[in-house]
């Protein structure tokens, strides 16, 4: 009884009242039409009683014919439209089922996908369904986890030290201070790289899109981070094409290269080098930050732009690093039109790619 209250019953009963309808129309059209025809053709033939046997003798058979015809055909569609709506429910109870379980948060649930009818898109489209939600449910405990390790560490630090003070094992002295104003800024850093990081990812960066000239803003970049490539023993060199424009917020670019080069500082050893370098290609233009450093491994390559994804991640967070510099450089340079892309050699190097369109129109040169 359950199986008729559904829409399997529901599907079953009109499949049934569509043979009913026409095994009644079969059986009105053969009993109306059949006699008349019957008439016609002993008309002028026979008379008198054997008219009358012959006509009674047809419409008995006549009758018994056509019901035993309609009950075949009822019973033979009773059949198949039970049939039918059993291999209609089943795929798509299953379905329901897994549907109500990835409502209650089990987003592991997967249904069977066999043919290539509606009902198994529907399975298909509904596993792809379920695995992004999988995915963006890891996603969210992975950062979760990786914002509570974050801040984590700066915490701990100064909780101890504040202890240590108010014990006065910990002495208030400059170089108490300043370990304090570390571990703040790297707390404010980290705010201010997760509220960039999203607000990039979901494109509410405002960005001023202007022609840049590339060689006067390479090299002050270049100079910017000059002093730290020196005290790490790393060479940093900028090639770039005269006059090269490209067409760019001239405050977004800076922080994308910005957190490039952090990147590229934080994974090259001493005696190693960097190199700032831009060409045009087409209508666009490629400025790439390599370095010499170890690379990066090629099953880690497609994530290196997610939010604190670390191929190597004791080193960065032993070196200050935030996990979120690639993450906000692919955002703000999704937003001035561009793409980024990252290549890598292990034991050789990394590039790291922002592609954007040229500028033919280029003024003067814009600085940061």
């Amino acid at each position: 009884m359950s199986f008729l209250r559904g829409w399997p019953g529901r599907l079953f009963l009109s499949h049934l009242l569509t043979a009913a309808l026409t095994a009644a129309a079969l059986i009105t059209t053969a009993l109306l039409l059949a006699p008349l025809a019957f008439r016609r053709m002993l008309h002028g033939m026979m008379a008198g009683m054997m008219d009358r046997f012959l006509r009674h003798a047809f419409a008995q058979a006549l009758h018994q014919g056509v019901w035993a015809a309609a009950g075949a055909a009822i019973l033979l569609a009773t059949a198949a439209s039970l049939l039918l709506a059993r291999r209609l429910a089943g795929p798509l109870a299953r379905l329901r089922d897994a549907t109500l379980a990835v409502a209650a948060g089990d987003f592991a649930q997967r249904v069977p996908a066999k043919g290539d009818d509606e009902i198994a898109q529907l399975a298909r489209s509904f596993n792809r369904m379920a695995e992004q939600l999988e995915q963006s449910r890891k996603a969210q405990r992975e950062l979760t986890a990786n914002v509570l390790h974050e801040l984590g560490t700066p915490l701990s630090t100064l909780q101890g030290y504040l202890e240590g003070m108010q014990d006065e094992v910990v002495p208030l002295d400059p170089a108490s201070l300043a370990v304090l104003q570390r571990e703040t800024r790297r707390l404010s850093r980290l705010v201010r790289d997760l509220r960039l990081a999203d607000q990039a990812e979901e494109g509410r960066v405002s960005v001023e899109l202007q022609p840049v000239l590339l060689p006067s803003f390479l090299e002050d970049t270049r100079r910017k981070f000059l002093p730290r490539a020196a005290a790490g023993s790393v060479s940093l060199a900028v090639s770039c094409p005269e006059g090269l424009p490209v067409r760019a917020d001239p405050d977004r670019l800076g922080e994308v290269l910005d957190n490039l080069l952090e990147n590229a500082l934080v994974h090259t050893p001493a005696g190693g080098h960097i190199n700032l370098s831009a060409r045009r290609e087409g209508d666009q233009v490629r400025i790439a930050v390599s370095d010499s450093g170890g690379g990066i491994p090629p099953e880690h390559l497609p994530h290196v732009f997610e939010r604190f994804y670390r191929a190597d991640p004791g080193r960065a967070r032993t070196q200050g690093g935030s996990g979120l510099g690639l993450a906000i450089a692919k955002g703000l340079t999704e937003a001035q039109g561009g793409r980024v892309e990252a290549a890598s050699t292990p034991g050789q190097g990394s590039t790291f790619a922002v592609v954007l369109p040229c500028a033919d129109d280029a003024g003067p040169p814009q600085r940061r």
